[in-house]
């Protein structure tokens, strides 16, 4: 390399080298409604129409009904004491609690989580979860079971 160039080389990086440069690293796009009274209302909103559809199906079909809606999925009525399909539903009674405790505390965790910004995507997921969590902790406490269909 010829002397001018090399000269003119090492000051060119000498300047590069004493400027900070900053590297913007894309985040997750944050929602509009990135509040977090309204990802609770859309938590409270499904664990309503959850409630709403349990309470469609259990007095609209007898217990044990089936609906054939295609060759592959059927409406069936059917209560759950247990957690899912029915896992410890003949423990005694003690696992009504543990899964009162179960979804309180995961309802905690998720209301936490919400109240800080999140993609919009995530926050979705964490609201629907939560208003699952609520509308089975509710069903769980007052009629013993969920009702599922």
């Amino acid at each position: 390399m010829p002397p001018q160039l090399a000269s003119r080389y090492e000051s060119t990086s000498h300047r590069f080298r004493s400027r900070r440069v900053a590297i913007r690293v894309d985040a997750p796009r944050v929602s509009p409604f990135a509040k977090p009274w309204c990802w609770y209302l859309l938590a409270t909103s499904f664990a309503a129409v959850d409630q709403l559809t349990k309470l469609a199906v259990s007095t609209l079909m007898p217990y044990g009904q089936n609906i054939p809606l295609t060759g592959f999925f059927n409406l069936v009525h059917v209560w759950n004491t247990g957690a899912a399909f029915s896992f410890l539903a003949d423990a005694g009674g003690w696992q009504r609690y543990f899964f009162i405790v179960i979804a309180f505390g995961v309802s905690i965790v998720l209301v936490i989580m919400l109240r800080m910004p999140r993609p919009s995507a995530e926050a979705l997921g964490y609201s629907l979860v939560l208003g699952g969590a609520l509308g089975n902790g509710f069903d769980s406490r007052s009629i013993q079971r969920t009702s599922g269909w």
